[in-house]
């Protein structure tokens, strides 16, 4: 028996023999660790050090790969069939996952995610995903759906309904204060700007980009982060000898086939539009301003790749 949260009426289930540590009511719902790659159902009097768990409902299933860091945090579940998987990690305090107001919610947060006061929020039938090696800073909320309804006066229509999954990409940096709306999709290797509020699609923007603004839109491309500071990169990156690498050194090619180069600077993807491109043999393979390749007639030759007076080149056959 329990209450529930909606109407504080007494509610009656055959309840299975319930888990100590943990509050758990209901039938059927399952608290999983993985631990050197086994999965288990973790025991009475278990409790992984820094996480509370709540679950009222049935069918619900948490599924935990440790190590985990956590520091006040919390799991509540108050309704049927939910699923929340949290990867492994180092950094995980202050978090509030939280599913209710509907059924059938998914949140899935991959291996290495960092978060520090952080609120991720699924109700209705939210499904929200999160790519492993993700950085979030403090007061960033996450949210699968607006909770309420929208709807058009005239038609009664309802306008704001979940039209996909809440997705914020693999390594992705997400600065302090940021507002993730459902139906956002972040890119991988991707950038939020503090104080952002994401409620797009950029899926079909490519990765790198930096989002900013309220909504956000992309600020710049062909950008990327680190943990390191900018202080530290700036030092190393002027001690280091430049070097010029491009994304193949070695093309086996046909006639009228399409492609194109990428150029790195010391582990670094550089705009092509920065690189200054040459084919010593246009007749053979012709290249872009843009590193865009095209076989032309069968032969040999080189394509050149010129960046802050550095080279880089790719032997070239067309066949």
């Amino acid at each position: 028996m329990f209450f529930s949260k909606k109407t504080g009426k007494k509610i009656e289930t055959e309840t299975a023999r319930p888990i100590e540590v943990y509050d758990v009511c209901g039938d059927g719902n399952r608290i999983i660790v993985v631990e050197d790659g086994k999965e288990r159902d973790i025991t009475y009097s278990e409790k992984v050090q820094g996480l509370e768990i709540v679950i009222h409902g049935n069918n619900n299933l948490v599924r935990l790969d440790l190590p985990i860091e956590a520091d006040g945090s919390t799991i509540t579940i108050y309704n049927d069939n939910a699923t929340v998987h949290i990867g492994s990690t180092f950094l995980f305090k202050n978090v509030i996952v939280l599913c209710n107001d509907g059924n059938n919610q998914n949140i899935d947060i991959g291996t290495g995610v960092t978060m520090h006061n952080v609120g991720i929020v699924a109700s209705e039938d939210s499904d929200i995903r999160i790519g492993q090696g993700s950085m979030f800073s403090a007061r960033v909320y996450i949210y699968g759906s607006d909770g309420h309804a929208m709807y058009d006066t005239k038609t009664g229509e309802c306008i704001n309904g979940r039209k996909h999954p809440t997705v914020i990409g693999e390594r992705c940096w997400v600065s302090s204060d940021v507002i993730i709306l459902k139906n956002a999709v972040i890119p991988n290797n991707s950038i939020v700007a503090a104080a952002s509020v994401v409620t797009g699609n950029f899926a079909k923007e490519g990765e790198n980009v930096c989002l900013a603004g309220n909504p956000a839109k992309i600020v710049r491309r062909d950008v990327d982060w680190s943990y390191e500071s900018p202080s530290v990169r700036l030092m190393r990156m002027s001690s280091e000898e430049k070097n010029l690498v491009l994304s193949s050194h070695n093309l086996q090619w046909s006639v009228d086939q399409r492609g194109k180069l990428g150029a790195y600077l010391n582990e670094c993807k550089i705009p092509n539009s920065q690189v200054e491109w040459t084919s010593l043999n246009p007749e053979v393979m012709e290249i872009s301003s843009m590193g865009e390749i095209l076989g032309k007639n069968k032969g040999k030759t080189k394509v050149i790749a010129a960046y802050e007076g550095v080279q880089s080149i790719c032997e070239v056959e067309v066949e």
